[in-house]
């Protein structure tokens, strides 16, 4: 019988380990205020349609980004449907946030503000026990720069920016997800929402607010 060969072997770890990395981060879903939630862990949902009937009940299986497909099961079977079909979905018949769609067809889970329903008992998805999925690897010493900015600003309601040139922003961080950061300007909180790429950044969190330097 001849041996497996070793570099065969390494290449099958090698392709399990990103197969697993892969699966991992789709299984990951933000909310507009910084929870997360898995994918795996969303429960039984209402998928509520532009168009037909709504869909009661069921699960959602896998979220196909590239192919604009969302695939759910319902009564032991798997159905699919295109993602530009679905108006929302819900956790329950009285939700306390329903999940989303962005326009590259990546899902995020919105919370609803002053719901209230006395027909039903209020529902909700689950919240993953990790909130944050960037977290500085050693503890931030802040520059004298920063120091005054903390020192100065301990009653802000906003989040401060820090760019490269040393400019600071007043913004509203929405989603900071490994090297990306999506926010919105202070100054228009109806307005668009930003997105700023980074290497390396240093993280300083406040009672009610955060500052965040991008270092590179």
């Amino acid at each position: 019988m001849k041996a497996i060969h070793p570099l065969l072997i390494l290449f099958v770890i090698v392709f399990i380990n990103e197969l697993q990395g892969q699966n991992k981060n789709n299984d990951t879903i933000f909310w507009d205020n910084g929870n997360i939630s898995l994918l795996s862990d969303l429960g039984r949902i209402h998928i509520v349609k532009k168009k037909g009937a709504n869909i009661t009940e069921a699960r959602i299986y896998e979220i196909k980004k590239e192919k604009g497909v969302l695939v759910y099961e319902k009564d032991k079977c798997l159905h699919d449907i295109s993602i530009s079909n679905i108006e929302n979905i819900q956790p329950g018949y009285n939700p306390l946030a329903i999940l989303l769609f962005k326009e590259d067809n990546t899902p995020y889970i919105k919370e609803l503000y002053k719901k209230t329903d006395s027909y039903n008992e209020p529902t909700n998805f689950k919240i993953a026990a990790v909130k944050q999925i960037i977290t500085p690897k050693a503890r931030v010493i802040p520059t004298q720069q920063q120091k005054s900015l903390i020192d100065s600003s301990s009653t802000l309601q906003h989040d401060v920016l820090i760019d490269l040139e040393g400019n600071e922003w007043p913004i509203k961080i929405l989603i900071v997800q490994e090297n990306i950061l999506e926010f919105k300007k202070t100054s228009n909180l109806d307005g668009p929402i930003y997105v700023k790429t980074f290497t390396h950044a240093e993280f300083t969190k406040r009672d009610n607010h955060t500052i965040i330097k991008i270092i590179k």
